[in-house]
C-alpha cells in the first residue's frame, strides 16, 4: 500500500491519547523533527484546532514514540494520508473535539515563544450545585486557557468533581494561569451556557440551495442533497453508505465523520452536529448526519463542504469494570485512564469528498 505523509507546512496532525502524566493538563507533545520543521521549541504556546480551538504548551517526544495501549489503526483508503502524531492532554482534547472520535486530525499553530502570564481568569460553574469555596485553585496552575474553554475536574469522589466554563482571560487568550493569576468565580448565566452548548436555533427559512452532490470514493457513497439558509444560521445533511468487503474486523462500532465548512475567503465555520442516525454491521454501514452553523456567511460568495474522513472506533468491552458507567476514557479520572490496557481499534477511511455551493444572495 502506498502511504503519503502530509507535508509539515499544512500543520496537520493525528490526535492520539496522552501519557498518564499529561492526562489532566493542557500539554501537547509532537515529535522532535516536526517541532523543528515548524520552528516550535519546548515550552512554546500553541493553538490547537479540531472542531474548535484551544491552547496548549508544546513539548517534544521522540520520533516514532508509541505507547503500549495505543489503538491499532487500519486505513481502508486506496492511498491513505498518514498524519504525524500529536499527544493531547485531557483539557485540550475536551475543548477541541466536540463530536468526533478520538483520533481526529488537528491543526497546530505557534502562538508565542514560551508562555505568557494570565493576570485574571473568570470561571462560571457548569453545575449549580457546586461549592466554589471547596475548589482548590492550585488545580488551575500551569493551564493554558481561552475564553469559552471548559475545564472538567474528575475525581473518584463525586464531591470533588468540578466543571467550569472560562468566561474571560486577561490580558488575552492562550495565556497561562500561574499562582499570581487572579481567579474570579462569576454568577451562573443560563443564557451564556445555553448559547455556547446548544445548537443554533434555526428560524425563518430563507432559501434551499440544491447541491445534489454524489461521489463514491474508497468504497464509500457520499450524498449531500442541499444547503438550507435561515435567518439565524445554515444547515446541511450528509449521507454515507459503504460495504466493508474484505475488512470486517470492526462492526457495530462508533462511526463519526470529520467535516469542515469554509467560505471563499478562507473562513472556517464552527459546526454543530445533531440529529441523524443509522446503523452498521459486519457488512458495512449507512448513516445520515445533520450539521448547522450559528455563523452566517454575510460576505461569502460560496461555501465549500468537505467530508475529510470517516472514523470507525471499536467499543470498549462492556465487561471492563473501569467503564461500567459507559464513560468515555477521556471523561474519566486519571486513575481510570492509567488502567486502560488497550484503546479500541480504529478504521479510518480518507476522503476528501468535497463540494462547493454558490450562494444565492438575492434569493430570500
Amino acid at each position: 500500500m502506498k502511504v503519503n505523509r502530509v507535508s509539515h507546512h499544512m500543520n496537520l496532525f493525528r490526535m492520539l491519547p496522552p501519557t498518564v502524566d499529561d492526562f489532566d493538563t493542557t500539554i501537547v507533545r509532537i515529535e522532535k523533527s516536526e517541532m523543528e520543521k515548524m520552528g516550535i521549541c519546548e515550552g512554546d504556546t500553541v493553538k490547537i484546532t479540531g472542531t474548535k480551538s484551544s491552547g496548549a504548551v508544546c513539548y517534544a517526544m521522540e520520533d516514532d514514540f508509541k505507547l503500549p495501549n495505543d489503538s491499532d489503526v487500519t486505513y481502508l483508503s486506496d492511498n491513505p494520508t498518514i498524519l504525524p502524531p500529536i499527544r493531547v492532554g485531557m483539557f485540550v482534547a475536551q475543548n477541541i473535539n466536540r463530536f468526533s472520535s478520538g483520533l481526529i486530525p488537528v491543526r497546530v499553530e505557534k502562538v508565542c515563544e514560551g508562555t505568557r502570564h494570565a493576570t485574571k481568569v473568570c470561571l462560571m460553574s457548569l453545575n449549580s450545585g457546586s461549592n466554589n469555596e471547596c475548589f482548590e485553585k492550585n488545580n488551575l496552575e500551569n493551564l493554558i486557557v481561552c475564553k469559552n474553554d471548559r475545564l472538567r475536574f474528575m475525581d473518584s469522589k463525586p464531591e470533588k468533581n468540578f466543571g467550569y466554563m472560562i468566561t474571560c482571560v486577561e490580558p488575552e487568550d492562550y495565556s497561562q494561569i500561574t499562582k499570581d493569576t487572579a481567579i474570579a468565580f462569576v454568577e451562573i448565566n443560563p443564557d451564556v451556557l445555553s448559547s455556547y452548548f446548544a445548537s443554533p436555533k434555526l428560524e425563518k427559512l430563507q432559501s434551499v440551495i440544491p447541491i445534489v452532490y454524489q461521489e463514491t470514493l474508497n468504497n464509500v457513497d457520499v450524498t449531500i442533497p442541499s444547503l438550507e439558509i435561515f435567518d439565524t444560521g445554515i444547515r446541511f445533511f450528509i449521507y454515507i453508505k459503504s460495504n466493508f468487503k474484505q475488512h470486517q474486523s470492526i462492526h457495530n462500532g462508533s462511526t463519526s465523520v470529520v467535516v469542515t465548512l469554509e467560505d471563499d475567503v478562507g473562513t472556517l465555520f464552527e459546526l454543530s452536529s445533531h440529529g441523524g442516525g443509522g446503523s452498521s454491521s459486519q457488512e458495512g454501514f449507512e448513516y445520515k448526519y445533520e450539521f448547522s452553523s450559528k455563523q452566517l456567511p454575510s460576505d461569502s460568495k460560496h461555501l465549500t463542504i468537505t467530508l475529510n474522513e470517516i472514523l470507525i472506533q471499536e467499543r470498549f468491552p462492556r465487561e471492563d469494570p473501569n467503564f461500567a458507567m459507559s464513560r468515555k476514557p477521556m471523561r474519566g479520572t486519571k486513575f481510570e485512564y492509567a488502567k486502560i490496557d488497550k484503546f479500541p481499534s480504529f478504521l479510518i477511511i480518507s476522503g476528501p469528498w468535497k463540494t462547493t455551493v454558490q450562494l444565492n444572495k438575492g434569493n430570500n
